[in-house]
């Protein structure tokens, strides 16, 4: 049981990164990308200097056995270039439609995973998450097989659905969480003496 109320605190999380994410695309769908790629440089320059000091710090038999170093090197670039060839990459951004397709993707498998585990707890509002996670796969797929030809709509579009899906997951989540009535003790009924 425990577990699965982890699950349905996941599906507040996923909400709330859901709604965000489809106001920032709504708002302004250029800038909010240029921060995703500026933020993914980052992270990948992060990641290839702790690999490489990793590298560094391992003894010298150990570290011959790993690539850290060649992987470094290679989040370092792919980091930087991201960062300073921001622009380019903006211009293509058409295709990082399917990117919003695929995260959609992995958020229907979440999904799908919570709606099978409430439907085996036999959970009262089990439908809801099973409606999220189809409209989820739906737009998902929309996203996937490129249906929207001009950038803009497809980054309103995908605001859009972003933000449905937080609002389907949140009722779930608040409906999951509603306590049922208790009923209050049985007092038995009292013998009315015959008389």
């Amino acid at each position: 049981m425990r577990n699965l109320m982890k699950k349905i605190s996941t599906t507040l999380l996923l909400a709330v990164c859901e709604l965000a994410l489809g106001i920032l695309l709504l708002v302004s769908p250029e800038g909010f990308t240029m921060a995703v790629i500026v933020a993914v440089g980052i992270l990948f320059v992060i990641s290839g200097l702790l690999n490489m000091i990793s590298y560094i710090r391992l003894p010298k038999e150990e570290a011959m056995m790993t690539w850290k170093f060649s992987a470094g090197a290679a989040g370092i670039t792919l980091g930087v270039l991201a960062i300073l060839h921001r622009d380019y990459l903006l211009q293509e951004i058409a295709k990082l439609t399917l990117i919003y397709g695929l995260i959609l993707m992995l958020l229907a498998f979440l999904k799908l995973q919570i709606t099978v585990d409430a439907i085996r707890a036999r959970q009262r509002y089990w439908y809801l998450m099973a409606i999220s996670f189809l409209m989820t796969t739906l737009f998902c797929l929309l996203l996937v097989m490129n249906t929207y030809s001009k950038e803009k709509t497809a980054w309103i579009v995908t605001g859009i659905i972003l933000i449905v899906i937080a609002i389907f997951d949140s009722v779930y989540f608040i409906a999951s969480h509603k306590k049922r009535p208790e009923q209050g003790p049985q007092v038995p009924a009292v013998a009315q003496p015959k008389g």
